[in-house]
């Protein structure tokens, strides 16, 4: 009978990542990183220019239903009650009807449009909001102009909420023309 000799068999090797590996795996999630960064920017500029361009479009119908119906109509703005602040959120095309008692009634026009969560507006900077007192909106007359006659620098500023306080790189000016009443969207 022959008897078999074992040969030793090598001790196996540890599992392990080399350095080149590791380095790799670091790169790529680096690079996904900021890709989503970049990506996340990108929607909240798309998220600004649709805001900016809703409530252009807002001013636009009020202007031409004041027009077409020969009645005062606003732009009305409503705010939320939101970390202590009441910021302005929603907003709403709204029809200025006289009673027979002298008293204004209003009727929605529209349905109630309401910011993205990642845009806010800079009451600060938006003189057409500025008068917190008094203010019942951004009223247009029959004839489509702004009913307030000082109007010359009656502009919104829509940015990012993320930058809030601060004057970001991304922001959206929509300036409302006191003679027409016809709205201009400028971006920097």
């Amino acid at each position: 009978m022959k008897t078999r000799t074992s040969t030793p068999r090598p001790a196996k090797a540890e599992a392990a990542f080399t350095l080149a590996e590791l380095l790799t795996v670091v790169a790529i999630i680096t690079l996904l990183m900021t890709l989503s960064t970049a990506g996340w920017k990108v929607v909240s500029s798309m998220e600004l220019t649709g805001a900016a361009e809703s409530m252009s479009g807002a001013f636009s119908t009020a202007r031409q239903h004041a027009v077409a119906h020969n009645r005062q109509t606003r732009v009305a703005f409503f705010r939320e009650a939101s970390e202590g602040k009441n910021p302005i959120r929603t907003y709403q095309v709204v029809e200025v009807v006289r009673k027979a008692d002298g008293t204004d009634s209003v009727r929605g026009i529209t349905q109630k449009f309401r910011l993205p969560e990642s845009v806010m507006l800079d009451e600060e900077n938006s003189p057409l909001v500025a008068d917190q007192t008094t203010w019942e909106g951004v009223a247009l007359r029959p004839n489509g102009q702004p009913r307030n006659p000082g109007i010359a620098t009656g502009y919104l500023v829509l940015q990012p909420r993320r930058y809030a306080g601060d004057r970001p790189a991304n922001y959206i000016v929509i300036q409302l023309n006191p003679l027409n009443g016809r709205t201009q969207l400028y971006q920097p």
